[in-house]
C-alpha cells in the first residue's frame, strides 16, 4: 500500500547569482571516501540545473539527478553552469501551484524558510548561480524550472542516519555521464535530416527549416511487482504537440479484478500525491492488459523526472482498511536535452520561392528575425507578435515574434541575395541562419556544423 503523508518542506538558502560571488554552505561531511557506509553526519549533495555542449549549441534541459535521495540534515546545493536561466521552485506537491508566488530576491542570500503551506521559490538563477537547500524533515519534495517546461526533480529525505547507497563523488560521476548520453541524443536529432521541398500554389517551391532539436519526448516505463504481487509489464508514454499519450501492457492480473492507473508526483519509493488519472486497465480471462492506448487528461508535456506510474487494485466492500493497493510501479525519466539551432543553417534557394520555420523544441519558444538595416522596435525586444511580410525584401526588418512548439512562419524572397536572421531569445548563443536566394532554382543546404 502507497499512502502518502504530506510533510513539511523546512529549508535555509544561500543564494549566489553573479560572477564570482559564491554561497556559503553548511560545514558539514562532503563524502569525500567511496564507502557510503563510512559516511558519518550531514552531507551536501550536487544537483546540476542542466547542462551544456562545449560549443553551446546543445542544452540539457533537466535536474540532474532528477530524483535524488538524502537524509534529514543533509543539503543540495543547485549549480547553474548553463547560458540559460533557471528557477528551483519548490510546488508543495501541487501541480496548480502558481508560478513565483513567492520569489525570493537574489540579493536576499540566507533567507530562511519555509512552512508547509508555503511554496518556496527561488526567482531567476542565473549562470554560474547556486542555491544551497538544507532538508529537515522527512518525506519527498517535488519541484520544478518556471521557464522551461517539463523540468523537474524530487527530494526524497529519509530519517537521519538512514543507511546511504551511494557518495557525492560517486553521484558526481553519474551526473557526468547522464549528461553526456543526454547531449549525445540531442546531437543525433540536430543531425536529422532536413524536410524536403514541396511545390506551392505559385509553382515555385517551399523549403522547410526546424527552429531547434529535441530528444525523443518518450518514455519506456518498467513496471514492477510490488510486495506480493506478481503484476508486471511496461508502458510506453509520448509526448507529441501538447499532448501525452500512453500505450499499457501488463501481465499476472486477476481477470476478476478491478484496477486503476495513475501517474503520481514522486517516486515508487515513497510514493506521492496524484498528477494524473489515467484509464482504468481491463485484464482479459488469461489476466493481461495488451497495448492499450488511452491519453493522459490533463497533461501537455512529459516531465523530466519526479514522476511514477502506479498501478493498484480496488478493494470494495473493505470497512477500516485501504480500499486500494498497489501492485506495480515504475520511475518515469526521460531524457529532455535540445539544440539552439536552425537546420539547415545555411539555405540556398530560388527567386521566388518560400522558406517555412517551424519550432520543433517543447521546452523552449524562438524567433526568426531578420534584423535588416534599419532599428528594431525597442517596445517589445523580444517581439511577441509578428512585424514584415509575406515578401521579404534586402535591408527590411522582419520578424515572426515568438514561435511556440509547433508554430510556424514563412517568407517568401522574391530577389537574389543573401540574408542573415536569427533568433533573438538565442542570439547571444549564435543561434543564427542564412538564406541564400539564387536567380535560378537550385538548391542545397548545409546542416548544423560544431555540434560538440
Amino acid at each position: 500500500m502507497m499512502r502518502w503523508k504530506k510533510a513539511a518542506l523546512s529549508v535555509s538558502l544561500a543564494l549566489a547569482v553573479f560572477a564570482g560571488a559564491c554561497s556559503s554552505s553548511p560545514a558539514t561531511n562532503q563524502g569525500s571516501t567511496d564507502n557510503p557506509a563510512q559516511i558519518k553526519g550531514a552531507v551536501t549533495w550536487q544537483v546540476a540545473m542542466g547542462a551544456s555542449a562545449s560549443s553551446g549549441s546543445i542544452e540539457v534541459e533537466k535536474f540532474i539527478p532528477g530524483v535524488i535521495t538524502i537524509n534529514v540534515g543533509d543539503s543540495i546545493t543547485w549549480t547553474n553552469n548553463t547560458p540559460l536561466q533557471h528557477t528551483i521552485t519548490f510546488t508543495n506537491n501541487n501541480p496548480n501551484a502558481a508560478q513565483f508566488p513567492t520569489q525570493i530576491s537574489i540579493a536576499q542570500g540566507g533567507t530562511t524558510c519555509c512552512t508547509s503551506n508555503l511554496t518556496v521559490a527561488s526567482g531567476p538563477v542565473r549562470t554560474g548561480g547556486k542555491l544551497t537547500v538544507k532538508f529537515e524533515t522527512v518525506g519527498e519534495f517535488a519541484y520544478q524550472c518556471d521557464f522551461r517546461a517539463g523540468m523537474s526533480g524530487s527530494v526524497v529525505v529519509r530519517p537521519q542516519g538512514s543507511v546511504r547507497t551511494t557518495t557525492p563523488s560517486q553521484e558526481l560521476a553519474d551526473q557526468q555521464n547522464e549528461a553526456e548520453l543526454d547531449i549525445e541524443q540531442a546531437r543525433q536529432a540536430a543531425y536529422a535530416a532536413p524536410v524536403q521541398p514541396t511545390t506551392n500554389n505559385t509553382g515555385n517551391l517551399t523549403h522547410y527549416v526546424t527552429i531547434g532539436s529535441a530528444t525523443s519526448n518518450s518514455a519506456t516505463v518498467d513496471l514492477n511487482p510490488v510486495g506480493d504481487s506478481n503484476v508486471r509489464g511496461s508502458a510506453q508514454i509520448t509526448e507529441n504537440k501538447s499532448q501525452v499519450s500512453m500505450t499499457l501492457s501488463l501481465n499476472d492480473m486477476d481477470p476478476a479484478a478491478k484496477y486503476d492507473a495513475d501517474i503520481r508526483f514522486g517516486s515508487c519509493a515513497l510514493g506521492g500525491p496524484i498528477a494524473f488519472n489515467l484509464q482504468s486497465p481491463k485484464p482479459d480471462r488469461l489476466g493481461n492488459v495488451n497495448q492499450v492506448s488511452s491519453t493522459i487528461p490533463g497533461a501537455s508535456i512529459l516531465a523530466s523526472a519526479g514522476w511514477f506510474l502506479e498501478i493498484s487494485v480496488q478493494h470494495p466492500g473493505r470497512v477500516g482498511n485501504a480500499i486500494e493497493t498497489s501492485v506495480s510501479c515504475g520511475d518515469i525519466s526521460t531524457f529532455n536535452s535540445i539544440s539552439l539551432t536552425f537546420n539547415p543553417a545555411d539555405l540556398q534557394i530560388g527567386a521566388g520561392d518560400t522558406v517555412e520555420w517551424v519550432n520543433v523544441t517543447p521546452q523552449e519558444f524562438h524567433t526568426v528575425t531578420f534584423l535588416g538595416t534599419g532599428k528594431a522596435p525597442s517596445t517589445d525586444p523580444l517581439h511577441s507578435t509578428s512585424v514584415g511580410g509575406p515578401n521579404y525584401t534586402s535591408g527590411e526588418f522582419a520578424t515572426s515574434g515568438a514561435l511556440h512548439y509547433g508554430q510556424t512562419w514563412s517568407l517568401t524572397f522574391p530577389n537574389p541575395g543573401s540574408y542573415h536572421y536569427v533568433c533573438l531569445v538565442h542570439r547571444k548563443l549564435a543561434m543564427t541562419g542564412t538564406i541564400t536566394v539564387a536567380p535560378s532554382v537550385t538548391t542545397t543546404s548545409t546542416l548544423v556544423p560544431g555540434l560538440s
